[in-house]
């Protein structure tokens, strides 16, 4: 008997081993790029975060906070050489502004609405010293990504009142 080919179980298990290999390797393809999305999108909410939180930090380092309003999409900082800047929001157009510096999120980013808590620490005030703490929260999220990337200050101030 002369026995130079495949038999039919041969190919069979060699198919099967192939379609086995492929499927993994497509799996791990899919896995690295869903891996590569999720991470850049990630990292540019995070910049643009960082982006926002800086401006609005150096601000407060410029010049004195004296007294800030909320409203639903806006936050007004007052400062003690009585300049104002700005903070706010367009969902529609997907922005966060902030002394009319816009910073634009990802597509699939949603802004949430402003949260803020105003106290008053110290009832005496002396110059050296800071008689109220201001903490605003301005949400981010993603419909891809876990986890809020918004803006979350805490800051303390002289207040006015």
């Amino acid at each position: 008997m002369n026995k130079k080919g495949f038999t039919l179980v041969e190919l069979i298990v060699s198919f099967a081993l192939s379609i086995v290999v492929v499927i993994y390797i497509f799996n791990v393809v899919l896995m690295i790029k869903d891996l590569y999305i999720t991470k850049g999108i990630k990292t540019n909410l995070l910049l643009k975060q960082s982006e926002i939180a800086t401006m609005i930090e150096d601000s407060f380092l410029e010049k004195e906070l004296t007294l800030f309003t909320v409203s639903n999409e806006e936050v007004e900082f007052l400062y003690d050489d009585l300049s104002t800047k700005i903070l706010t929001y367009n969902k529609e157009e997907n922005y966060i502004e902030f002394d009319n510096k816009r910073v634009y999120l990802e597509t699939g980013a949603e802004i949430g609405n402003f949260s803020f808590k105003d106290d008053v620490i110290v009832e005496k005030v002396t110059d050296q010293s800071y008689n109220s703490i201001l903490s605003l929260k301005l949400p981010v999220v993603h419909n891809y990504i876990e986890g809020d990337y918004g803006i979350n200050i805490v800051h303390l101030y002289n207040s006015v009142w």
